[in-house]
């Protein structure tokens, strides 16, 4: 039997590594962003994880990302990172690997040397990684950018981005999402790293239907729903949007937050369907009741009056 599980184990963490791809190409989805640099290996790993082929495939995964920097003039400075993954993974560590034309090799030397620490340092075994260190790679990036005085040797870079964040006007938007239903692990999992990549508080209520509600950056919230919009959904809409006016700092942004975190909501059904009264006491409590009827119509709402 060992050899057995040792398979269903195989396939499971390469369903994850293709899930994962999936969603990296949905959110980096520009022409040439994501390219698979093996495609034999990937449909190989395809075949195998759909029960359509049997033999363990030999290949690993891997593609490369381009990543475009920040907008910022005078230049924007574009990475490359070229991902290879063990058939271990997400129990073992990725191999990456960061390039650039227009970084010095210092800078890039630095760079690879503090990302393998960080993923010694923050990679915990058995969950997906990459979204997370590609954010970490970005920042990473601007922060060595600084410090090495930005693409002019007089750094004049750093002055320009400086007086663009200067100018950035910030607006914060809760936005509530209504999908037919939301059962899918992978999507739950996708829903769950990409909030906290896009620094999005709120929650996901899974289930038939399935709710999901963010808060933050406007721009952080259409993203986000940009992405969750070309995943395979039976429906999905945005009910309501609350924007507040713009402000200068990412801090009156934080104020506006009534959730703590992003999290999945267990409503203790053992249906799939949640118990809408205490999703109702759920909204109540963090002062968010006023968007159910937009949730659920006026038939939610005596429905779930009546459950409490």
């Amino acid at each position: 039997g060992h050899q057995v599980t040792n398979m269903s184990d195989l396939k499971d963490r390469l369903r994850q590594q293709l899930d994962e791809l999936d969603v990296l190409r949905s959110i980096f989805s520009g022409s040439g962003e994501t390219e698979i640099e093996d495609n034999d290996a990937y449909y190989a790993i395809v075949a195998f994880v759909r029960n359509i082929d049997p033999t363990v495939p030999a290949a690993r995964l891997s593609y490369r990302m381009h990543l475009a920097g920040d907008e910022a003039p005078p230049k924007r400075h574009d990475l490359a990172v070229t991902v290879r993954l063990p058939q271990g993974y997400p129990d073992a560590l990725p191999e990456i690997h960061v390039t650039s034309n227009e970084l010095s090799r210092n800078a890039i030397d630095e760079l690879n040397s503090g990302l393998a620490i960080h993923m010694k340092e923050s990679v915990v075994p058995g969950e997906v990684c990459l979204l997370s260190l590609v954010d970490w790679i970005r920042d990473k990036t601007r922060s060595i950018l600084t410090e090495w005085g930005g693409p002019t040797a007089d750094g004049r870079g750093t002055d320009a981005a400086q007086a663009i964040a200067r100018d950035r006007q910030w607006r914060f938007c809760r936005m509530w999402l209504y999908m037919h239903h939301i059962y899918s692990k992978t999507k739950r999992k996708n829903i769950l790293s990409l909030a906290s990549e896009l620094q999005l508080t709120g929650f996901c209520l899974p289930g038939k239907p399935g709710v999901v509600c963010v808060e933050g950056e406007e721009d952080a919230v259409e993203q986000f729903y940009g992405v969750l919009k070309r995943w395979n959904w039976k429906s999905i809409a945005c009910v309501r949007r609350d924007v507040t006016p713009s402000s200068q700092s990412m801090g009156t942004v934080d104020a506006h937050r009534k959730i703590q975190g992003f999290q999945e909501l267990v409503m203790g059904t053992h249906s799939n369907h949640a118990d809408m009264g205490q999703f109702l006491e759920y909204l109540r409590a963090h002062e968010l009741e006023y968007v159910f009827k937009d949730l659920f119509g006026v038939e939610g709402q005596v429905k779930a009056a009546a459950t409490t």
